[in-house]
């Protein structure tokens, strides 16, 4: 994480609070100031659909991509 002090007066708010709605305002604006602060650039978002048959078994459902025993031959 980056460091600032708008950024850590809004974390304090944010682990501060018991409340789920001054919470999510808190990690609202912890999000618009990494955008705004941070060197980062948002790409885009990433959804997919996983579909499979009954018979299939031991199929795990990730949010990401698994490259893992995936390779190219030549």
């Amino acid at each position: 994480w980056w460091s600032s002090p708008k950024k850590e007066a809004a974390l304090q708010k944010f682990t501060g609070s018991v409340s789920l709605a001054e919470r999510k305002t808190a990690w609202s604006e912890i999000q618009r100031l990494y955008y705004e602060e941070a060197a980062a650039v948002k790409i885009g978002d990433a959804y997919g659909l996983s579909v499979i048959q009954k018979r299939v078994q031991g199929f795990t459902n990730v949010d990401y991509p698994p490259f893992w025993n995936i390779w190219l031959t030549t």
